[in-house]
């Protein structure tokens, strides 16, 4: 197998496998577990990862979707997924998993040899995804990532309280979420890759290869990492108090975020939550009122994103007419509009990714 680490962290890609309940035969598939019912809620990912040989079930024929792993467990099915050329051979005498925590301190993996028998977290499975992504975080940070990118929406809600970081993940969790990561690289590769262009929102804006207009250094991108610089905080906040005052509206700080005033109701239109230094989202709570989106994106380039009015009312466009989720790459910056369950309502997610 290709290797997918590189240095002391793991690379985007080794992503894919990361969430693996277990190494096993490829011929499987959802429809072979026993005590998987049929339009099961997550057999679509299981059908994939089963057949990529990324999960199994027992001996026994079931896939015991309620089930918890273990640490150790975990780790040796995402090294197995990733890593299996570089793994030594068990020794003589020794447990099943040392080699795997061997590799695991050699990559700097958040993990603890004491903790090999314990069910493993959701918060610790953020910690790995992140780890994963050339990020060592801390749990909140590694949450408040999965959230902004879409990775998660929470156990409960999509907030760093509704992930529920003390919950222990379950087989069914495990195989939808690999699911959702693998086909979250794959729209960062499509974005990337101009061979894979139709199968991605990368030719929004008519087809637009070229630069990405908007604020910043006179190239098209970005002005600087979101949040992370703020040599340029009272511009931008003057930026967008003009903008918004142009539009006859006006902003407030919220434990939600920053958030802009509806023109025509009560409450707000749109609100900036940036979750951190790697990105963060925004609720469009009007998607069909002009001054709402244009309020969207003034918050979006107060962030840092520099997204230009043609490309972010066609990824607005895409995502209402299709349904699907719709990306577009600005700078080292993946940008995904996605529909909320709420109709009439999106969530724009800004994130960095390593180049």
């Amino acid at each position: 197998m290709k290797r997918l680490f590189i240095g002391p962290v793991l690379t985007a890609i080794a992503v894919l496998s990361l969430l693996a309940a277990a190494i096993v035969p490829k011929a499987a598939a959802a429809s072979q577990f026993a005590d998987v019912k049929p339009a099961a809620w997550y057999e679509t990912a299981l059908t994939w990862a089963a057949d990529g040989g990324i999960v199994s079930g027992y001996l026994n024929g079931t896939f015991r979707p309620l089930a918890v792993t273990t640490e150790a467990e975990f780790l040796v099915m995402l090294l197995r997924a990733t890593e299996s050329e570089s793994i030594r051979p068990l020794r003589k005498g020794e447990a099943w998993y040392t080699p795997y925590y061997e590799k695991a301190a050699e990559f700097r993996l958040p993990l603890s040899l004491a903790n090999y028998g314990k069910a493993i977290t959701r918060g610790l499975v953020a910690r790995l995804i992140a780890a994963s992504l050339g990020r060592q975080l801390d749990t909140v940070s590694a949450v408040k990532f999965m959230l902004s990118t879409k990775l998660s929406n929470g156990k409960t809600a999509s907030t760093v309280e509704g992930y529920k970081a003390d919950a222990f993940l379950n087989r069914a969790e495990a195989v939808s979420l690999i699911y959702r990561v693998y086909l979250y690289r794959e729209q960062l590769e499509a974005e990337t890759d101009p061979s894979k262009e139709e199968t991605a929102g990368s030719d929004v804006g008519g087809g637009n290869s070229g630069p990405i207009s908007g604020p910043g250094n006179g190239n098209g991108s970005r002005p600087e990492d979101p949040v992370r610089a703020a040599d340029n905080l009272p511009q931008r906040t003057a930026n967008l108090q003009d903008s918004l005052r142009a539009l006859g509206l006006a902003s407030e700080a919220t434990t939600q975020g920053i958030a802009v005033n509806h023109p025509d109701r009560n409450g707000s239109g749109a609100v900036l939550d940036p979750s951190g230094e790697y990105g963060g989202t925004m609720q469009i709570l009007d998607d069909g009122n002009t001054a709402v989106l244009s309020s969207a994106r003034a918050l979006l380039q107060f962030a840092g994103v520099a997204i230009d009015e043609p490309s972010f009312r066609s990824m607005i466009d895409q995502v209402k007419t299709s349904g699907a989720n719709a990306a577009i790459k600005i700078g080292n910056q993946m940008v995904t509009f996605a529909r909320n369950t709420t109709p009439g309502q999106l969530t724009v997610s800004y994130t960095l990714f390593d180049s």
